[in-house]
């Protein structure tokens, strides 16, 4: 009578369920479906290969924090058992002092392995516990005494399967153990199978349901923590393209990672990493000037605020002077909002920045570098000499240009020849008549300059106007003639093709209150190109073997 009365309950129950939540397969035509057409969505993938590892580390995080968050209870626990064993020895008690003997025994190896830990050896410290867990559970077949598989073994259990974040891995022991406990509780006690299963069935359910749930966390907070990095690093690679040096600091104002680009731009040798960033400012001004652009960022940022706050700074360089520039900052919360991250995007004024002079009274051995020279004109006659062409090449000269200031080569020390990675070459105009400033109109073609010459207009007065900002364009194809400082015989021959190009601002000028004397304040325009084909004179692309210096650099590398 009870089982009719209890069966179109338990039929109406999940039927109010069914049409109230609905159980909707994505895609499927009906409305209503079954709920084992959603049960192989409860599964996650089986190998994962972007999670695998940082789950693995989490797992054993959690252990170890497990470890040493409750190691104190299972003393206690442990003394507790261990007095009642010794009044009554029963093999019940037995078994439980075995039992938190084991966990209080791995517990002092995680707490003295720490990061030594492996995920195989939680593994097989979480298998051995349950294998206990499973003696317990076969108990009371052998006597009524014996209370089997109980509360505290049951939270025990959950919770290390639950430090084991994988469900396919507690899953297997908890079945197995709700199995024996119900088959010897039916057998000691003379309780029903049926009900000690479905019992059971339940518990197991919900252990493995908690088990699972917990998994599922962990995965999506990997998950969001790797996203989020990647999103991180590909802002950086935006950021680099556009900034001359880039670098991440910690709550303190500490170097991350190791900012390389600021290593080459501040010409310092040593690896800055873990370095404070305020050592590299000259003076408590500049020091006080930076603290306050990072509270504003921190303050644009909880504001909902996109714009990077920026200010002029200087950093002190290791070979002496300054280099100034244009200082952008980025406030980044750390996970939970605890801590905070500063990106920082730095572009350098050259014109701003200061040049360490060359020592004059550094003494030169004139009588070596003449010398030098006549070793050189000698090489370069002798292998003119033996090349197969009839056309001798021009001697090569060394010549000077005063409007060149500087020039800074990167060089990649772990290369035979020292491949010139960055080259930045800095000039200054002299007001007369014999200047010999490089300009953009005598690097491109003619028929090109008509176009560009309106695109650079509206690019300059809209840095000079209170409109909005010019937004970066691309002037298409540009060809482009190699400056004169090449040497001579490729200079005049050597010309590029730029198929990609782009136009943008880099520091607008700031406009006067009465707008007077706009031709006084300096714009500047970077122009970028990139995607470059080689061109000969006519056009054609330039076959580099056919220059005479290209064949005598190959010349000189087969001789290694």
């Amino acid at each position: 009578m009870a089982v009719l009365f209890a069966t179109p309950v338990v039929v109406l129950l999940v039927s109010c369920h069914i049409i109230l939540v609905g159980v909707e397969v994505k895609g499927h035509a009906q409305k209503l479906a079954t709920v084992l057409e959603k049960v192989p969505a409860l599964f996650m993938p089986l190998r994962d290969p972007r999670l695998d590892e940082k789950l693995e580390n989490l797992s054993i995080s959690l252990n170890l924090w497990g470890a040493r968050a409750f190691i104190h209870f299972q003393i206690c626990i442990l003394a507790t058992l261990l007095f009642y064993a010794c009044i009554a020895p029963t093999l019940c008690f037995l078994s439980r002092v075995l039992l938190f003997g084991l966990l209080y025994a791995q517990s002092l190896e995680m707490i003295l392995k720490g990061s030594r830990l492996s995920a195989w050896r939680i593994r097989t410290m979480y298998v051995s516990v349950m294998a206990i867990f499973f003696f317990r559970a076969l108990l009371p077949a052998w006597s009524d005494e014996h209370s089997g598989f109980d509360q505290l073994d049951m939270v025990v259990a959950i919770g290390c399967g639950v430090a084991s974040l994988s469900c396919r891995t507690a899953m297997v022991p908890l079945v197995i153990i709700f199995l024996a406990d119900s088959w010897s509780k039916s057998l000691g006690h003379g309780y029903s199978l049926l009900e000690t299963f479905v019992a059971n069935g339940q518990r197991c359910l919900c252990s493995t349901a908690l088990c699972a749930l917990v998994e599922q966390l962990a995965r999506a907070m990997i998950v969001s923590e790797l996203d989020a990095r990647e999103a991180l690093e590909a802002f950086r690679s935006i950021v680099r393209c556009c900034m001359d040096a880039d670098v991440m600091l910690d709550s303190q104002y500490q170097m991350r990672d190791r900012p390389t680009r600021l290593e080459l731009l501040l010409h310092c040798q040593d690896e800055m990493t873990g370095m404070s960033f305020l050592d590299l400012l000259p003076d408590d001004t500049a020091t006080h000037d930076f603290l306050n652009l990072a509270e504003k960022s921190v303050e644009q940022a909880t504001s909902g605020k996109k714009v990077a706050p920026v200010a002029r700074l200087g950093l002190k360089r290791a070979s002496g002077g300054l280099v100034r520039g244009d200082m952008y900052v980025v406030h980044i919360p750390d996970r939970f909002g605890q801590g905070s991250r500063y990106l920082l995007g730095f572009i350098e004024d050259p014109e701003a920045s200061d040049v360490q002079p060359c020592d004059a009274g550094l003494s030169v051995d004139r009588a070596a570098v003449q010398k030098s020279a006549r070793r050189f004109c000698l090489a370069s006659s002798s292998s003119a000499s033996s090349s197969q062409s009839n056309k001798k090449d021009p001697p090569i000269s060394l010549t000077s240009c005063r409007e060149i200031v500087d020039i800074s080569l990167f060089l990649d020390g772990q290369t035979e020849w020292f491949d010139i990675k960055e080259a930045r070459m800095r000039f200054t105009r002299f007001e007369d008549r014999g200047s010999g400033m490089p300009t953009l109109k005598h690097m491109v073609l003619p028929s090109e300059w008509q176009s560009t010459l309106p695109k650079l207009q509206e690019a300059v007065w809209s840095a000079l106007g209170t409109d909005i900002g010019f937004v970066p364009q691309g002037l298409g194809p540009v060809h482009v003639r190699m400056p004169e400082i090449l040497p001579e015989g490729n200079a005049g021959n050597l010309s590029l093709l730029a198929r990609s190009s782009q136009l943008r601002v880099v520091q607008g000028a700031n406009m006067n209150q009465d707008g007077s004397d706009l031709s006084v304040q300096p714009v500047y325009l970077c122009l970028q190109l990139y995607n470059f084909a080689q061109l000969d004179h006519r056009g054609r692309p330039l076959d580099l073997g056919g220059v005479s210096e290209f064949s005598s650099m190959q010349s000189e590398a087969s001789e290694y």
